[in-house]
């Protein structure tokens, strides 16, 4: 099952992981883990949507896709 998390911030980026802040003040920091460059480009500040595999509860999210 493929999600998308919405628009969200980002707080920090790598190559291989983003963190992104979401506007719901329950649950706002999510990190996201995908092949190497996936993230590349993407600078604090962006706003981006993950495509993801998986739960947002997991320690480790594995994003399939990315749209800046």
């Amino acid at each position: 099952l493929h999600e998308a998390l919405k628009i969200c911030t980002v707080e920090e980026a790598e190559s291989t992981y983003v963190v992104l802040d979401t506007e719901d003040p329950e649950n706002t920091f999510f990190s996201f883990v995908g092949e190497d460059g996936m993230f590349d480009g993407l600078k604090t500040g962006d706003t981006a949507t993950v495509i993801y595999e998986g739960t947002l509860t997991a320690k480790t999210i594995k994003a399939l896709g990315l749209k800046k």
